[in-house]
């Protein structure tokens, strides 16, 4: 991994986020998924347009924080990689609906992760047409974003792909040192 500077995870959640930071974690990048109470500190930041975060200086990566702030992220962390995790749209939109129904329902809902999904999809409450929107504008910004740098961000699949941990350290350029495929937060989409 030398040059690189962070590890960048900028797929919507519901893409294999979390996943992603286990798997870079268990290859010896120590990344945060964003949701943790460590978490507080970059969110604060990203209500206020600030783009340099301190929990850089405890991780080299961190997914599910930047998916649409990334170019301002980019800026503030010059030779960064961006992993950008995908999945089948309409799959993608019923495991995000099931995950948005159960954090409303829950009495626990963690108010920095809505204000989170606020800024990402414009909405507290569901609406399938407008996450479609998100889904299709965030899949054109990162196309169009990356068009001339394709060395400096990696599509994977991580719901269909069980060689995504291979994929994802020769990309780093890092050796595998736990390949397992995890597929976390697995529900019934």
């Amino acid at each position: 991994m030398n040059g690189i500077n962070k590890i960048i995870g900028i797929g919507l959640p519901k893409t294999g986020t979390s996943s992603l930071a286990v798997s870079l974690s268990n290859n010896n990048v120590p990344t945060i998924h964003f949701g943790s109470p460590e978490c507080e500190e970059v969110a604060q930041k990203m209500y206020r347009g600030i783009y340099k975060f301190d929990i850089f200086k405890k991780y080299k990566g961190i997914t599910n924080a930047f998916e649409v702030v990334f170019p301002q992220v980019d800026k503030e962390y010059p030779n960064s990689k961006f992993i950008y995790t995908v999945r089948d749209k309409d799959i993608w939109l019923t495991s995000i609906e099931n995950h948005w129904i159960k954090a409303l329902n829950d009495k626990k809902v963690d108010l920095m992760v809505m204000h989170h999904h606020l800024m990402t999809f414009g909405t507290y409450l569901f609406n399938r047409d407008r996450f479609s929107f998100v889904y299709d504008m965030h899949c054109d910004m990162v196309k169009n974003y990356f068009k001339d740098r394709k060395s400096d961000i990696l599509t994977i699949d991580i719901t269909n792909d069980v060689k995504y941990v291979y994929k994802l350290c020769d990309f780093l350029n890092i050796e595998v040192v736990d390949g397992t495929a995890f597929h976390l937060n697995k529900g019934k989409n």
